[in-house]
């Protein structure tokens, strides 16, 4: 395949129409320019031809901004109000409301496969509240549109292949930090889902067949059973990928521990073992003693602290209760308590015409009245209605409290100097450690800085070992419930006991689905390490030189593994961005080799992050031989006068793009030079 012409009409940051000529490409000179500043219009370039064959359907290709976010159709073609503007170009759908018509937006591209020419054009027309999508191809002769076209054109270039040929050159670098991209697109690409997909389709027709003569009963416990089976296989790929994750952690922070502790071991300037062992013995005693002492305080203050820090309204509580108490017995009290005994006499001699009943009743009224009487003289006291005996067991706790408080209060002051004193010898003591372990003074506060660091990195191990154990756990209980439920499913199929034509049928078929499996297995690995030795060829010929990594692995998701000379594994993070991203295009080069698909290639940002002498690596021997037509979207700065006399050879032509406004952009034959004016 060979791009003849592009043409961009309303759509993204292109406003009107626009047409390139690209049929300057030849063998020799296969690499096109479009030379753009940030910002003008290089990126919508690429998203376009993207999404002619893509289309906005799938979920992945409405993905956008960073953390990437799934918008849905409607919000992808018109816009969402806040972050996107959407597929339809700004200015010409104001164009269009303001005459009351709709806007068209559309791509097409023609090229030339196999001696035909084709072409292929995708068109969205909004009134701005809806949107239409269309796809019209040209086949040689023939003119295909709707679901017919989209086969054709999904034949010709598959929607998942264009990531790996159309794509940014700072994000590709992501290819070599995940360690949960899906396999199957790689697959895809090196056209081995053909034999996963009939095997799947062959289990699924196995099953079917089977369970036509198969109970209700059976069926719906097998409908449980892999239910079950489906959250334990998501929980062992969850629990993979994390301890994927915690693994690459902890190499990583493994590593800097050693570095840590051999920059500790230089400093030290080599000391007295009897010297050492004496002040280690004696800041673990501090520490024991330290310890001890805290928790005696985180005893006792919680309980004592609220009434030793207030002692003077103790002492103020108890004067009150005391009164309380005091005015039971006083005179007037005693006096109400006699006429209360003598009252009932008093009134069968003065009334004896009152019945008992009648007397025993004033009797009570009286006594309650002289009651009152006395308790409203001591009604201002803070426990007048306290009872009695309540009052008598205040009193003598409050009494404990004020005659315990001093001594209690100078023993916590006690322990709280004796934890002071304690901090400051150990302090004392460590810094004497200190000390004699780094014999120069000028070393001392680097050497504390690094023993922290040493500390911090220890403990943060720990804590990933500890989540690593964690899920390490899952990840057996979830291996333990998938073959659970894998011999459960076998016996409850088993034990139908059927022997009819659908049985039969059902078995043969999964004979030749397992056939399909275990090649595809055997087809996986072979192309699996034919891409791993392509790539590790290849990056040989894109990087200038590296000291650490050594050679590359893929593991069965294709994701990469870098080792030393060694064959240690190196963490991902401990890689600068520059070099997973030569690592990540080394990947795509190998995948192409291997895959072996003629299509053009188009690169935003070709140099990223990328040093010097890498960057004359992908000028000379990247750019020029990844495909049979190149289109490379730089920016000045990008490519200055140097690097593109590297290229030079290879140019076919050049242009440039203009966008006065941010959304008029077009292209034009131009240089360098002029896009550096625009």
């Amino acid at each position: 395949m060979k791009f003849t012409a592009i043409e961009l009409e309303n759509i993204f940051a292109y406003y009107g129409t626009t047409l390139l000529d690209l049929t300057a490409t030849e063998d020799e000179r296969n690499i096109i320019l479009i030379w753009g500043r940030n910002g003008m219009g290089k990126t919508s370039f690429l998203n376009a031809v993207k999404v002619l064959f893509t289309g906005i359907g799938d979920e992945r290709s409405r993905q956008v901004g960073f953390p990437p976010r799934t918008l849905t159709p409607l919000q992808y073609v018109l816009g969402d109000a806040s972050s996107w503007i959407g597929l339809l170009n700004r200015r010409a759908a104001a164009r269009a409301k303001s005459s009351a018509k709709p806007v068209t937006a559309r791509v097409a591209i023609n090229w030339k496969a196999d001696g035909k020419s084709m072409r292929a054009e995708r068109t969205w027309v909004s009134d701005g509240t809806t949107f239409t999508e269309t796809l019209t191809l040209v086949d040689g002769d023939k003119r295909l549109t709707g679901q017919v076209a989209n086969e054709r054109l999904e034949e010709i270039l598959p929607a998942d292949y264009v990531g790996f040929y159309f794509f940014d050159g700072e994000d590709v670098k992501s290819l070599s930090e995940r360690v949960d991209r899906r396999a199957v697109d790689f697959d895809r690409l090196l056209r081995l889902t053909f034999t996963s997909e009939l095997a799947q389709e062959l289990e699924t027709l196995a099953k079917e067949r089977q369970r036509k003569s198969m109970a209700g009963h059976v069926l719906d416990r097998i409908g449980h059973i892999e239910s079950s089976l489906a959250r334990a296989r998501r929980a062992r790929q969850s629990a993979e990928q994390q301890l994927a994750e915690i693994n690459e952690t902890i190499a990583t922070d493994t590593i800097e521990l050693r570095r840590l502790q051999v920059r500790r071991e230089n400093l030290s300037a080599g000391v007295s073992e009897v010297q050492r062992s004496e002040l280690v013995t004696r800041s673990n005693e501090l520490k024991a003693q330290l310890q001890e002492e805290q928790a005696k305080i985180a005893d006792d203050i919680p309980q004592y602290a609220p009434v030793l820090a207030n002692m003077g309204l103790v002492s103020q509580a108890l004067t009150a209760i005391e009164a309380r108490l005091d005015a039971s017995g006083a005179p007037e009290t005693v006096f109400a308590r006699r006429i209360a005994e003598h009252l009932p006499d008093w009134l069968a001699e003065i009334d004896g015409a009152r019945s008992e009943a009648e007397r025993a009743a004033l009797v009570e009224g009286i006594t309650g009245r002289i009651q009152e009487l006395i308790e409203d003289a001591a009604s201002e006291s803070l426990f007048a209605g306290l009872e009695l005996g309540r009052s008598e067991r205040l009193r003598a706790a409050l009494r404990r409290i004020v005659e315990l408080g001093p001594e209690r209060l100078g023993l916590q002051t006690a322990r709280l100097r004796d934890t002071s004193r304690l901090k400051f010898e150990l302090l004392q003591v460590e810094d004497a450690l200190y000390k004699i372990e780094v014999g120069s003074q000028a070393n001392l506060d680097e050497f504390r800085l690094v023993t922290h660091s040493i500390a911090e990195v220890e403990e943060r191990l720990a804590s990933f070992h500890q989540s690593k154990g964690q899920h390490e756990l899952r990840l057996a209980e979830a291996n333990a419930e998938i073959t659970k439920c894998e011999l459960e499913l076998g016996r409850l199929e088993r034990s139908q006991a059927l022997v009819d034509k659908g049985q039969e049928h059902a078995r043969y078929i999964r004979k030749i689905a397992r056939s399909l499996n275990d090649l595809l297995l055997k087809m996986r690995t072979c192309t699996r390490q034919e891409v791993q030795d392509a790539i590790n060829n290849r990056l040989t010929q894109l990087i200038y030189e590296h000291p650490l990594v050594h050679t590359i692995e893929l593991d069965s998701n294709y994701a990469m593994n870098f080792l030393d000379i060694n064959g240690n594994h190196i963490g991902r993070s401990s890689l600068s961005s520059g070099l997973k991203q030569l690592a990540a295009t080394a990947l795509l080069w190998a995948m192409k080799d291997v895959a072996g698909h003629p299509i053009p290639v188009i690169i935003d940002t070709p140099l990223g992050r990328i040093d010097q002498e890498n960057q004359r690596n992908l000028l000379t021997h990247y750019y020029p031989k990844i495909a049979h037509q190149v289109i490379v979207l730089p920016t000045n700065s990008e490519l200055d006068d140097v690097k593109r006399q590297l290229l030079l050879p290879s140019i076919a032509k050049e242009f440039v793009i203009k966008n006065e406004l941010g959304d008029m952009a077009t292209i034009e034959s131009g240089s360098k030079t002029e896009a550096a004016t625009w």
